[in-house]
């Protein structure tokens, strides 16, 4: 018998509360109580609406505060779009600080952005632990795209560039130059054999970047 679980124990409180307000559900902490205290969570003595309704007053001001909502409980332009795209508000923000702050420059430098998100999961990419040991995709990125380089590397978030990528940072790279020479028109076999990768995989690839790519360009 598969369990029940709320989206309550695993999204954010704000963007559950976000998600509120863009739906014109909630326009004050009582409201959003109101509807907590009337979901299937409530219902499970855990303590997760009790810890949540406990967080709202500093959290609400904290959200107006990022430019989200106003002080009314009215979704800001930016909070429409963040929620109604489907992202997490780190996602958001990191979108809405790219376009405030150093706009890429090249295709590869905007997949590099949309993908750094924690919606892109690595596992969509297919990276092996041989590719990843090899640093397969790292070369053929220097190889191939070395003037786009220093570009990507600023939306790695690398703590350390002396080191190498980490597991997501290397299945970023491989996505973004496989979408790039799809994008160029490379045949389907040709990348299959190049990344192994099934076109189904690189399908799903790239319909999360066109999804994601949406998401900033509603956020622009």
């Amino acid at each position: 018998r598969e369990k029940v679980v709320s989206v309550l124990t695993v999204a954010a409180a704000e963007d559950i509360v976000l998600d509120l307000c863009v739906s014109g559900l909630a326009r004050s902490i009582d409201d959003i109580r109101s509807i907590l205290g009337r979901t299937f969570q409530s219902t499970q003595a855990n303590g997760v609406i009790e810890s949540m309704t406990g967080m709202l007053p500093e959290l609400v001001p904290g959200l107006a505060e990022k430019g989200l909502i106003n002080e009314d409980f009215v979704p800001t332009p930016l909070g429409t779009a963040v929620a109604g795209s489907g992202l997490t508000i780190a996602s958001g923000l990191h979108y809405r600080d790219i376009l405030q702050g150093r706009i890429p420059q090249s295709p590869l430098g905007w997949l590099a952005a949309v993908l750094a998100v924690e919606e892109f999961h690595h596992a969509q990419a297919g990276l092996t632990a041989g590719e990843y040991r090899h640093r397969t995709y790292e070369r053929l990125l220097t190889q191939d795209y070395g003037d786009c380089l220093p570009e990507i590397s600023g939306f790695l978030k690398r703590s350390d560039d002396n080191c190498p990528p980490s597991f997501r940072e290397a299945a970023l790279i491989k996505a973004v130059v496989l979408l790039v020479e799809w994008a160029q028109g490379a045949p389907v076999e040709k990348l299959e054999q190049r990344f192994q990768l099934h076109l189904g995989q690189i399908s799903d690839l790239a319909a999360t970047a066109a999804w994601l790519t949406g998401a900033l360009g509603k956020i622009a």
